[in-house]
């Protein structure tokens, strides 16, 4: 419920981007803890997700669709549609301790896509650009943050295994209308902080796409924590540049530009509503279920967030 599930899944859109001409539905869902409400996230997820699959879908820096169907054509001003986008905001007693609105969109042009985060903290307004190209280190393009004066900097050795915020849930749309499983591993970089994710397949395994049933799909996306005492088998079989797998990095500590510390030192002093906090020396698991329609949209229909003080839910009551 902060800055960064707002742009996780995130990450938590109050605007309608246009596409192809058409117009994104939005579909909004209440987070709630223990029946208090606690924030609301918009979703925009554009027509491309069902447009074909590229060959190299799920590599790292590659296009997840063919280019003559993904880009299905650009806005009339010229610029690129809006790929997928999410806007949050705090609410009830959350809001006493983090009083804040964003919206994170996620722009793609071949290899080359661009992450815009804006928003407001405590009244303070908050602006991130980044742009991540394939093969090429993220640019910062903008920053403007309430509690970090510069960004995070960006190392040249990131070209080889990391991206945004929203690209790794566009992973688990694209995973769930596929009907593939959605297992992967990342590092991600939203201008503040570094840190590693994994997303697994909760619901079974892979099924037959048959686009005239509405079909669900569940992914499970894990914020890796920066303790010195977690197991260290799980960061060793994270850890695989070079094999074979979709391993594509591991967070043993969480690195971050705020206040010039590490997060650890920030959330160990906070207390009560700072709970919600998503980074933090233990794992964060937050369960996303999906429903496809026939009609070529998709539903965020479920989501549930593990907090020190209890679970977060959401629910949509939008249906095919």
């Amino acid at each position: 419920m902060s800055r960064a599930l707002v742009a996780l899944i995130l990450t938590v859109v109050f605007s309608t981007a246009a596409v192809s001409g058409q117009e994104t539905p939005k579909q909004n869902v209440e987070f709630r803890w223990k029946f208090i409400k606690v924030g609301a996230m918009d979703f925009e997820i554009g027509p491309a997700f069902f447009a074909k699959a590229a060959a190299n879908a799920g590599e790292l820096g590659q296009p997840l669709f063919t280019s003559d169907e993904a880009a299905l054509s650009v806005s009339v001003d010229g610029r690129a549609p809006v790929h997928l986008a999410v806007t949050g905001i705090t609410n009830g007693p959350l809001k006493w301790f983090k009083n804040y609105q964003a919206r994170a969109e996620l722009t793609v042009q071949g290899q080359s896509r661009t992450f815009v985060l804006a928003g407001e903290d405590n009244g303070v307004r908050e602006k991130r650009a980044l742009v991540f190209e394939a093969g090429l280190p993220p640019a910062v393009k903008s920053f403007i943050d309430s509690t970090a004066p510069e960004a995070l900097n960006v190392q040249n050795a990131w070209k080889h295994d990391t991206v945004d915020p929203l690209t790794v849930f566009e992973w688990m749309i694209f995973s769930a209308v596929k009907g593939q499983s959605c297992a992967k591993k990342f590092w991600i970089y939203d201008g503040k902080r570094r840190y590693a994710a994994r997303t697994t397949a909760l619901a079974g395994q892979p099924v037959e796409i048959i686009l005239e049933e509405p079909r669900a799909s569940s992914c499970r996306l894990t914020l890796i924590g920066s303790g010195t005492n977690a197991d260290q088998d799980q960061f060793a079989s994270l850890h695989s540049l070079g094999a074979e797998s979709d391993a594509v990095g591991v967070n043993a500590h969480l690195e971050s530009a705020e206040s010039g510390v590490s997060d650890d030192g920030s959330t160990k002093a906070k207390a009560g509503w700072g709970a919600f906090w998503p980074f933090g020396k233990g794992d964060r698991l937050i369960d996303f279920d999906f429903r496809i329609c026939s009609n070529q949209s998709v539903i965020v229909e479920r989501i549930e967030m593990g907090t020190p003080i209890g679970k977060v839910v959401a629910a949509s009551k939008r249906q095919c």
